[in-house]
């Protein structure tokens, strides 16, 4: 947990504090998220995209980390691995709850900003936790570029 904090305020300490995590628990779901976040923040997105391809196979595919991993993809013009992950978790939300805030990331990476602006207003309408982070969490970088994703945030009071 000590490294999802620091994340949001220095991407090399969090990337460390990830990697201790890790060392210490090889299976530990949240180290290889925040790794592999903290690489995407640092830049670093072919290692995010590695350490996220390693996440997915490791841990069954979970929306945090598929979402996470479509950025990398989108920084590493790979347009194509962002969409079809975007396609997956869409068809997986008719089946399953995967939070409109991880298919609203997904969305924007894959180039359909309306979509990630309709998702991003979806987890507005009901209250989705996930937005928790959508100020300053990394994933939300690009959506919060648009306009339309500024007005949840003073909505909610946060800017």
């Amino acid at each position: 947990m000590l490294a999802v904090a620091y994340l949001m305020i220095d991407g090399d300490r969090s990337l460390k504090t990830a990697l201790e995590a890790i060392r210490i628990d090889a299976d530990a779901f949240l180290g290889y998220w925040v790794e592999m976040t903290a690489l995407n923040a640092l830049g670093r997105y072919s290692d995010a995209a590695q350490v996220g391809e390693l996440g997915i196979k490791m841990f069954g595919r979970p929306p945090w980390m598929m979402a996470s991993l479509t950025r990398s993809y989108l920084h590493l013009g790979q347009r194509a691995e962002s969409e079809a992950l975007y396609m997956e978790l869409r068809a997986r939300a008719k089946r399953e709850f995967v939070s409109p805030v991880f298919l609203a990331v997904a969305a924007c990476a894959a180039g359909n900003q309306d979509d990630a602006i309709r998702l991003a207003q979806e987890a507005d309408a009901i209250g989705d936790p996930t937005l928790i982070g959508i100020k300053y969490w990394p994933d939300h970088v690009e959506l919060r570029e648009d306009p339309r994703f500024q007005e949840i945030l003073r909505s909610r009071g946060w800017t």
